[in-house]
């Protein structure tokens, strides 16, 4: 989840999506349950775990080996399953195979799919679900950044980019047409930059 920055070339205008995540807390109906992929496809720099590796503490299916005492990033962590009673059950990351949470520094929609199910995301009921976030009134500009082990996909309203590999520490750049749309999307590592177009 660390390390994939996006910047907008225009501006950074995302009130929306901010208001989204910027209190995540879990629905009163809701529990991990034997839900345990964020200990799986999340990094968790706290234990130097790295993203789409299972983390030593936990016991798939069943939860943290050390939850009384595990790190302050995993008490404070709750998927956008947790937090919105409107992501049916089909959408607990168990069996979408991908968590959803938002990108650290940008409060875009991020997306860490399983390896193992590279496509989950885009099945149904899913990817008509994300794009209409993309297509929402003052959602203009919105982007949703996804992760299937070292590939880098960008939706945004009006396309996908497939980005290629990406590295931590990598940066989107963004750049839009005089409509308003994505017309180009960079990944930028290094100094060095290679445009994509949708």
């Amino acid at each position: 989840m660390d390390g994939v920055l996006v910047s907008d070339a225009e501006h950074d205008n995302h009130e929306i999506a901010r208001a989204l995540f910027s209190k995540l807390q879990p629905a009163a109906a809701r529990a991990c349950g034997t839900c345990t992929m964020c200990c799986k496809l999340l990094e968790i720099t706290e234990i130097e775990k790295p993203q789409n590796v299972w983390c030593k503490q936990c016991k798939p299916g069943k939860g943290c080996g050390t939850y009384d005492t595990r790190p302050s990033d995993c008490r404070t962590f709750y998927c956008g399953w947790m937090a919105d009673l409107s992501f049916d059950d089909s959408w607990r990351p168990d069996r979408a195979k991908f968590v959803m949470t938002h990108e650290p520094g940008t409060d875009r929609m991020f997306i860490v799919c399983d390896a193992g199910f590279p496509g989950a995301w885009r099945r149904e009921p899913f990817y008509a679900r994300l794009k209409s976030f993309l297509t929402a009134p003052g959602m203009e500009r919105q982007q949703i950044v996804i992760t299937t082990g070292r590939k880098l996909t960008l939706l945004v309203r009006n396309g996908e980019f497939d980005l290629g590999d990406h590295e931590k520490g990598d940066r989107i750049n963004i750049t839009y047409d005089k409509n308003g749309g994505a017309a180009t999307a960079t990944l930028v590592r290094g100094g060095e930059a290679q445009a994509k177009r949708a």
